[in-house]
């Protein structure tokens, strides 16, 4: 399998090098810089068997699967209408969630949206899973998913607007049937909801005063909390990630050095544990995750640079 994929990307390397071989020295026309890359986000599939990457087919940003054992193109999917793709998330070796980004018009307006769809690797089984419901879906990282529930091959969690236009309920949506059950109804002007990787929604936010505050459960089957305001922060925190430790979450926020860094924050008395993550020179752009834990983050100088803070994912990139 190996040797199957360096043939990939030396084919790869090779076409680069003939392009950058024939370069001109008169300018480029502008149309040059405008084009889709040949190769966008680049995946495998849990077992390493399949390379899912964007790529560009009759002027489309598409999406290609193609078997690395066999060296076979295993199927090409193109967005309908006017979405485009927005990333691709394996929750089987053989079934992946897509989400695709448009816009619908609302009122006088036309707001961008978001909307999920699941499909096999071989092109077969395409379902919508969640749409866009009158240009709500905004959350371009995520396209509303809550919980991608990893350990589950057949299930995640989105949120959907049916209880009010502003703040959604959590779903969990079959990704083979499509089928959808209500796990949490609209509470407490709740705008965003977070899974701990496993189907449990613990916390979520919301903001009130100008200031975004956060609610809590230590388990699925107590209410919703406040949390204590810590100040440091400032108005503005964002969260970013379950903790390993009970009753903590990773957040950031910009309040303290004047820069994005992420900080260990202690739900039960809204304290600061301890700053994660802070660079000098640049924000933190965001986190990596693994099924719903955090693992590293990445900032941004010349190109984005990724810094794994979790040891067995350190031991495999070293």
């Amino acid at each position: 399998m190996l040797r199957s994929t360096l043939r990939f990307f030396g084919a790869l390397l090779a076409l680069t090098a003939l392009a950058s071989a024939t370069t001109v020295a008169e300018p480029l026309p502008a149309e040059y810089y405008g084009r889709l890359p040949l190769i966008d986000s680049p995946s495998l599939s849990p077992d390493g068997s399949i390379l899912a990457f964007f790529s560009p087919s009759k002027g489309r940003r598409c999406a290609f699967f193609r078997d690395i054992d066999q060296n076979k193109l295993l199927s090409v999917n193109c967005p309908q209408g006017e979405e485009e793709f927005v990333w691709l998330h394996w929750k089987s070796n053989k079934r992946v969630i897509l989400a695709l980004r448009g816009s619908t018009k609302s009122y006088y307006s036309l707001v961008k949206t978001t909307h999920l769809v699941a499909l096999n690797v071989d092109g077969t089984s395409s379902i919508d899973l969640v749409k866009p419901y009158q240009g709500t879906l905004i959350d371009y990282q995520t396209a509303g998913v809550v919980d991608f529930m990893d350990a589950d091959p057949d299930n995640v969690l989105s949120k959907v607007y049916t209880s009010s236009p502003e703040f959604p309920d959590v779903i969990k949506v079959d990704i083979k049937s499509g089928d959808k059950e209500t796990i949490l109804k609209q509470q407490r002007k709740i705008a965003f909801w977070v899974g701990d990787g496993a189907g449990n929604v613990l916390w979520g936010g919301k903001i009130d005063d100008g200031q975004h505050r956060f609610e809590y459960r230590a388990t699925p089957d107590q209410a919703f909390a406040p949390v204590p305001y810590a100040p440091i922060l400032g108005p503005f925190v964002s969260p970013v990630a379950l903790s390993d430790q009970s009753n903590e979450i990773y957040v950031k926020s910009n309040a303290e050095t004047g820069r994005k860094a992420i900080y260990r924050f202690d739900l039960a008395t809204g304290l600061i544990k301890d700053r994660l993550a802070s660079r000098d020179d640049a924000d933190i752009d965001g986190p990596l995750e693994h099924h719903g834990r955090l693992i590293g983050y990445e900032y941004t100088d010349d190109q984005t640079e990724q810094v794994f803070t979790d040891k067995v994912w350190q031991r495999d990139l070293a």
